[in-house]
């Protein structure tokens, strides 16, 4: 084979690509408006509070109201059961758009597609384009994701900045990034802000995961005591301020509501009440 015939392949080969790439965009794109239409018309239709959105909606109607933006409130007093992300992303809704149930759910609506998308490009560098839309098709129809879609809780904050920070970390622990700092530094702000969403479920659930999946391929996770370091001062660098901020205006029992009683013993199935 000549130098012509392959450039000339090169050129074939290169464009079949590009095309393949913008088909999986595109379809990607029509299953997210879809997802997205589909939860609007929820969001809109679905009248009055369903499951706990009470608390986060007019927590953060509280907090703009008495401008009061570091622990969340409920009927003006302090709430400590959630670090407060959600409710500051809720604040900056109804400043743009102003106080409502609906826009309350766009936060969950704008989540829930991002989730998708990044579900999409996770699977889609592991198994192919294939199993990536089918893996985005079947989580998009999951009754739960469905439901949470369309509903004002933090749960699909925490959801798509697990799934980014879980992207990273794969491509950290197990694979052979380029530009392997920002990996760690994407990776690690991820997880610092779903901690911030809803505390310490944003790191053992993709700790639990990753740890059956190093046992299944038996292979150790790819990181540097140096790395570790780095990791974690990203995360304190944007959990820390908050956590100090608390403990000044409430000192240490909103912590023992918040990680102790809210979660430690909600998780061994004791009342936290």
């Amino acid at each position: 084979m000549n130098t012509f015939q392959v450039a000339n392949l090169e050129l074939a080969n290169g464009t079949l690509i590009s095309r393949t790439n913008t088909w999986f965009y595109l379809k990607l794109f029509f299953l997210v408006v879809l997802f997205c239409s589909v939860e609007f018309l929820r969001a809109w239709q679905l009248h009055g509070f369903t499951r706990a959105e009470s608390a986060f909606v007019e927590g953060a109607r509280d907090m703009l109201m008495h401008k009061q933006y570091i622990a969340p409130l409920f009927h003006g007093l302090p709430y400590f059961d959630k670090p407060p992300l959600h409710y500051w992303l809720l604040i900056f809704f109804y400043k743009m758009f102003g106080v409502s149930l609906p826009i309350a759910r766009i936060l969950s609506i704008a989540a829930g597609a991002s989730s998708l998308v990044a579900t999409s490009i996770l699977v889609r560098n592991i198994l192919g384009e294939k199993s990536a839309l089918l893996a985005a098709m079947i989580l998009a129809t999951t009754v739960g994701f469905y439901e949470l879609g369309s509903t004002a809780m933090p749960d699909m904050l925490l959801c798509s900045l697990s799934i980014i920070a879980v992207i990273f970390a794969y491509k950290i622990f197990f694979d052979t990034p380029k530009r392997r700092s920002d990996c760690l530094f994407i990776m690690s702000a991820a997880f610092a802000l779903a901690w911030m969403t809803k505390g310490p479920i944003a790191i053992l659930i993709p700790a639990f995961s990753f740890s059956i999946y190093s046992v299944a391929i038996k292979q150790l996770p790819r990181v540097s005591v140096k790395e570790l370091i780095f990791i974690l001062v990203i995360f304190l660098i944007i959990v820390a301020p908050w956590h100090i901020a608390l403990y000044s205006h409430y000192g240490l029992p909103a912590f023992d509501w918040l990680y102790l009683r809210g979660n430690v013993k909600r998780f061994v199935g004791l009342d936290p009440a």
